[in-house]
């Protein structure tokens, strides 16, 4: 017959996994070494102990198990490929933006090159002004600022006694 792991077994008879092991334990099971030299527990011998076992089949547990983690990578590859799709858009996003960038640096650079002179509009005076000729030219007076020296700070006496 099959060998089944701990886990299966406590399914097929509808037991706990320390139930199982219990009765290893005390003798009412025992464990056999499969061809592929993993341990498990013979079906012969879980008919033995428990009669008659469940209309599952370990190959119908295990299958769920399967349909199981398929459901679960499907649901993270749905999830990665919103991720992927939502990182291109920032990515076209980003590369507008260096785009927008690199034109307005052209721009400004060019405007280096060729500065545009500024065109100062003459002023005329207003019928209502005068307009007078200044008598003397005046000169900005400029003082000379001297950096004051730090104050030091002033030490104190300790007078303490030794």
């Amino acid at each position: 017959m099959a060998i089944v792991s701990v886990t299966e077994a406590s399914k097929l008879v509808g037991k706990t996994r320390k139930t199982i092991q219990r009765y290893i334990s005390i003798g009412k099971l025992s464990k056999t070494i499969g061809s592929d030299g993993k341990e498990g527990i013979d079906t012969s011998e879980l008919l033995r102990v428990f009669g008659e076992l469940s209309t599952q089949d370990t190959t119908q547990i295990s299958g769920e198990k399967n349909i199981h983690n398929v459901a679960v990578l499907n649901m993270e590859n749905v999830a990665l490929k919103k991720e992927i799709e939502l990182l291109r858009e920032l990515l076209t996003s980003k590369d507008a933006h260096i785009d927008s960038l690199n034109k307005a640096l052209l721009i400004l650079e060019h405007k280096k090159e060729h500065p545009t002179p500024i065109q100062e509009e003459p002023t005329q005076p207003l019928e209502t002004e005068q307009v007078t000729q200044p008598t003397a030219e005046i000169e900005p007076q400029v003082e000379e600022i001297t950096e004051a020296e730090p104050e030091k700070p002033k030490r104190k006496k300790f007078l303490g006694i030794f």
